[in-house]
């Protein structure tokens, strides 16, 4: 569509500016209805939730998803059955017992259809600390340049304290978050830490080996 007063005016009489406004109108990209984006990446599991609780003691709902580039990835947590409450990703157990917990991702299988995982929390009554035994299932390998999300089943499932802090003590890699990245290949020593994991005071740490 020709400006206003070239209409009123008539290209006549200003030709170049009827030419290059013409010129403008072609080269405007068109609308289209097509895909938008890269290939759907569909997601195939939830990893690192935690399996213990405290009654009366809210606990913060974490998981990684499966895999690090599925397009869809916001976790919504629904409480199923069990002595507890959800808001948000904060669990609030009201007494010991067993909790039933669904994570779902909307449109995470495919579009239309949402991902879900069925998931158990085991509750302690308020006041019994549950040391940390051990910490399983974490990945056992790295590739340089390849971010690396690290996660880790800590045992037993109904630990009291379960937040695990990952540090690197050497080798060529940094850590932020949860995210292992490797700048080159060699062998690299992480450290998986929970405060107050052993006892009231006293850290678990488990020392791991990569490369």
């Amino acid at each position: 569509m020709l400006p206003a007063f070239l209409k009123k005016a008539g290209p006549a009489r200003f030709p170049c500016l009827a030419a290059a406004a013409a010129c403008v109108l072609l080269a405007c990209p068109q609308p289209s209805n097509g895909p938008v984006g890269g290939a759907f990446v569909p997601v195939e599991d939830i990893t690192g939730v935690p399996s213990g609780a405290t009654a009366g003691t809210p606990l913060t709902l974490s998981g990684e998803v499966q895999p690090s580039d599925a397009t869809n990835r916001n976790i919504v947590w629904t409480v199923q059955s069990g002595p507890a409450s959800v808001s948000g990703n904060v669990l609030t157990a009201t007494a010991a017992g067993t909790v039933a917990l669904t994570a779902s991702i909307a449109n995470g299988r495919a579009q239309g259809t949402a991902y879900t995982k069925n998931l158990t929390i085991t509750v302690n009554a308020a006041g019994t600390f549950v040391p940390v035994t051990g910490i399983t299932g974490v990945p056992s390998g790295a590739r340089a340049g390849t971010p690396l999300p690290l996660s880790g089943a800590v045992q037993p499932p109904n630990a009291t304290n379960q937040t695990i802090v990952w540090t690197v003590r050497s080798g060529p890699a940094y850590v932020s978050g949860n995210i292992l990245t490797a700048t080159a290949a060699g062998t690299v020593e992480l450290t998986a830490s929970i405060a107050n994991g052993s006892a009231q005071g006293t850290a678990y740490t488990k020392n791991l080996l990569y490369g």
